[in-house]
């Protein structure tokens, strides 16, 4: 493009030299100002040309029908505004416009404070046509770009629309002790829902406990008078926390937070403010569901089985695609904000929930909301399910915690199930990872609805929680 720029200034410039020479080149007085319009006028019509056909040469084949007119013509707007807008500047400002002239008359008939009046009037009028030219052409831009071709290329908006009440509850259960990650606007209870996730979590077993005990110990966190972990752990690490903070580390190596939460709930909220070295870390102990930490004295090696919870918000500003807020961050601003969390890290995260703002009409209902006892009974009955199955796989307490081989054995789904399976990985492009994470869902999803084979509900409803990957972040 800037070949073809400086292609374009090399032949308006030729070509008006020589309609310069043609017109005032046997003239002895002329308005030095005439050449120069010739020259932005003569560069702004080659511009507009270059641009349509080097558009319609690399786009014309392009399958979005019309893209390379619509992009012309919204690059065109600017170029007619940088040849316009000095034009219109020139009527109220050069010493030959009849507008200029006639404000040089008036002051010298009415004195000082007319002169004054009339430079007021004339710089008005200039910032009114100017303003005008400006909206028509950025008007004209505008329309353009609604055009279908355009609208297909452009970062499609979240829909903050949960599919329904029913996907929202059985997403917020922990009966798989799936990782998740919640993305939503401003107050929408992203961070409500992350703490009150240990209440409807199966009651901590006796090997989980007594595991969870020993590192509380060691790191010298076990609450006076308790010897035994009774309940799942809930930990919260600010988001200034560090790397060795969250994993352990020192000179005689500690647990960190990863092992703190060990049987339970690891809880990162507002996840791109943490520093990407510390996120990044976290990829190991949640595929290994250990960390080991070497030093030059000696190396240990801690449990770090834990379920995920993170929050985010969709932008800076948290209201990219909330029907009620306008965005302020635009495009750019909402990839580099989306971008803080890598690929890597989202592929490894189950599930992705969209939490959108809660209406007034939910805010005021009275009615009593299902318990979470309800909820963990549910949740029990499913867990209960999948011990049986683990029963000779020892460390294996949940479909979270399956391996590959496991996946292959308990993860069967049905002929509907394997042709929507086949088509949300062809057309999402995910990975091997991501194809075991649906699995892992549909199975807890499964257990939920007391099924034994993976049915096409089942699979649907696991790919509706990879929101991240439907939108192509993940």
């Amino acid at each position: 493009m800037r070949i073809l720029m400086i292609v374009t200034s090399v032949i308006s410039y030729f070509l008006n030299s020589a309609l310069s020479r043609a017109k005032f080149g046997h003239l002895k007085d002329f308005n030095l100002e005439a050449p120069l319009t010739l020259l932005v006028w003569i560069t702004s019509i080659v511009s507009i040309g270059v641009t349509f056909g080097a558009s319609k040469w690399l786009l014309g084949d392009s399958s979005q029908s019309g893209l390379w007119w619509v992009l012309s013509t919204i690059i065109s707007c600017g170029t007619l505004a940088g040849a316009i807008i000095p034009e219109f500047t020139k009527v109220f400002v050069s010493t030959h416009s009849r507008h200029v002239q006639e404000v040089t008359t008036s002051s010298h008939h009415g004195g000082a404070s007319l002169n004054i009046l009339s430079g007021f009037v004339a710089g008005n009028f200039s910032a009114f046509w100017k303003g005008l030219v400006i909206l028509t052409l950025m008007f004209i831009a505008y329309k353009v770009s609604q055009h279908a071709s355009v609208v297909a290329l452009m970062h499609p908006a979240p829909n903050f629309a949960a599919p329904s009440p029913s996907l929202c509850r059985r997403a917020g259960q922990g009966s798989g002790n799936n990782t998740r990650l919640m993305i939503g606007p401003p107050g929408s209870g992203k961070t409500m829902l992350a703490r009150r996730l240990p209440t409807i979590l199966p009651k901590i077993g006796l090997d989980e406990a007594l595991e969870t005990t020993k590192i509380h110990s060691v790191a010298g966190v076990l609450p006076l008078g308790e010897s035994l972990v009774a309940r799942r752990p809930f930990r919260a690490p600010h988001h200034t926390i560090s790397d060795a903070g969250l994993i352990g580390g020192g000179s005689y190596p500690r647990p960190g937070e990863v092992s703190l939460a060990h049987g339970g709930v690891l809880f990162l909220d507002e996840l791109p403010e943490f520093r990407k070295n510390v996120l990044e870390v976290l990829r190991q102990p949640m595929e290994d569901g250990v960390v080991t930490i070497a030093r030059a004295a000696m190396s240990l090696t801690y449990p770090a089985r834990f379920m995920l919870a993170a929050a985010m918000n969709p932008c800076p500003c948290g209201y990219f695609g909330d029907p009620q807020h306008n965005c302020v961050c635009g495009p750019l601003g909402v990839e580099r904000y989306l971008a803080r969390v890598s690929g890597p890290l989202l592929d490894r995260i189950d599930i992705h929930l969209e939490v959108p703002a809660v209406k007034y009409r939910a805010l005021a209902d009275q009615g009593a909301a299902e318990a979470s006892e309800a909820i963990r009974e549910r949740v029990d009955r499913a867990r209960a399910l999948q011990r049986d199955r683990f029963a000779k796989r020892p460390g294996v307490y949940a479909n979270a915690h399956m391996a590959a081989r496991d996946i292959r054995t308990f993860c069967r789904v049905s002929d509907g199930a394997d042709a929507l399976l086949r088509t949300a990985i062809t057309r999402l492009a995910l990975s091997a990872r991501a194809y075991h994470r649906i699995l892992k869902i549909a199975r807890t999803i499964a257990d939920l609805s007391g099924g034994a084979d993976l049915a096409p509900a089942h699979v649907s409803e696991a790919i509706q929680y990879r929101s991240l990957d439907r939108r192509g972040l993940g």
